[in-house]
């Protein structure tokens, strides 16, 4: 019933450290190099979080399917994420990074990330989205209040994220127990 990541212990083990260092430390590039800013973790967070959650199978038309990120709203992390799509894919699926204006825009996404900006709608985007398979991304407390299934917190320079299981399994999406570790909240009701 779900697409099962191909991911071999070792790289879950090389992802769960990246995400733990991501979260834990103030992540540089190299020594010397300036922190990465916040979008930039942003992005590489939203690309590391298709690792850890599997999709309906019936959420793609077929096995050649790309994996659609939709960024409603006007956020830097786009760009972020357009670069990492050029370069990687999603369980063997090529990438897409689509901005979207509307909510139907958003119809085909796999993930729907909610920029801050977009907080005065963002009901509708969560309304189109929800039942949908769609992974919903926001950055505000009320977002996650109203059924977003992720959202990102900042903790002084660091940023971390809280995880609504219960809405995750309303949208059919399983999420690994590797990153309901890495949450610093988790609203389940079970």
């Amino acid at each position: 019933m779900y697409q099962r990541c191909s991911i071999t212990i070792g790289k879950t083990i090389a992802a769960i450290l990246i995400a733990a260092v991501m979260l834990c430390s103030s992540a540089t590039r190299s020594p010397g190099a300036a922190p990465l800013k916040e979008y930039e973790l942003k992005a590489a967070f939203l690309y590391n979080f298709t690792k850890f959650i599997e999709w309906p199978t019936n959420r793609f038309a077929n096995a050649n399917a790309p994996f659609v990120v939709a960024v409603a709203g006007n956020s830097s992390s786009t760009i972020e994420l357009e670069k990492i799509a050029t370069e990687r894919k999603v369980n063997g699926r090529k990438l897409i990074i689509k901005t979207v204006k509307t909510p139907e825009d958003a119809k085909d996404a796999h993930v729907l990330f909610v920029s801050a900006t977009e907080d005065s709608r963002f009901e509708n985007w969560l309304a189109a989205a929800h039942g949908a398979g769609v992974l919903t991304i926001g950055e505000s407390e009320s977002f996650f209040k109203q059924g977003g299934i992720i959202n990102f917190v900042l903790e002084g320079e660091k940023i971390r994220f809280d995880l609504n299981i219960d809405q995750a399994e309303a949208a059919g999406l399983k999420v690994s127990a590797q990153l309901q570790k890495l949450a610093r909240n988790i609203n389940k009701k079970s």
